[in-house]
């Protein structure tokens, strides 16, 4: 995942920090931070972290499962990547709101250790071995089941879990602690 200096995700979440904490632009600080939101909720979820087929973008499946919601979706023909993106949500719960209500109320609260590491390589590498994991045996055409849906959404709650409080963490890191910034 290269950005426009042709970074990776990791040296953009060193940018970020530095300039969240240290750009005297306030227009410059508050994109920071919307691009520090993004790449933090990229690098969790698995897909964003593997070349094979542009990040399995273009290994096609069909979508057999009805999730939490009982009915499969109205557009069975996805690509993998997609599937973890979204399907997987939207057969969870009727609203992203909703889903993280879901979070909040269960996952969040039995998992405080996830804020613990605070290395973007380490979450990286987490993601990596998750999208290893959750693309083997799935080829083009694989139909995906209720015993994929039920094998992904545990993984599922984690990452998104795992982003929310790391994320946080972050943040609350970079907000208390003294910035090192050149002076002007």
């Amino acid at each position: 995942m290269l950005n426009a200096q042709g970074d990776c995700a990791i040296a953009e979440i060193d940018r970020a920090e530095h300039e969240i904490t240290c750009a005297s632009d306030p227009v410059l600080r508050r994109d920071s931070l919307r691009y520090l939101i993004h790449i933090v909720g990229d690098i969790h979820q698995p897909f964003h972290t593997v070349a094979d087929n542009i990040g399995e973008n273009t290994l096609t499946v069909t979508v057999k499962f009805g999730g939490l919601i009982k009915s499969p979706p109205k557009f069975p023909g996805d690509n993998l990547h997609a599937v973890w993106d979204s399907t997987i949500i939207k057969q969870t719960t009727y609203a992203w709101g909703s889903y993280v209500d879901r979070l909040e109320g269960d996952w969040l609260l039995k998992h405080p250790e996830a804020s613990q590491t605070l290395d973007p390589v380490a979450w990286t590498l987490e993601a990596h071995a998750l999208a290893k994991e959750m693309s083997a045996g799935v080829a083009i055409g694989t139909v995906l089941d209720d015993a994929y849906y039920n094998k992904a959404l545990p993984i599922v709650d984690q990452q998104l879990g795992r982003a929310g409080l790391r994320l946080a963490a972050v943040v609350n890191r970079w907000l208390s602690t003294a910035p090192a910034c050149p002076l002007p």
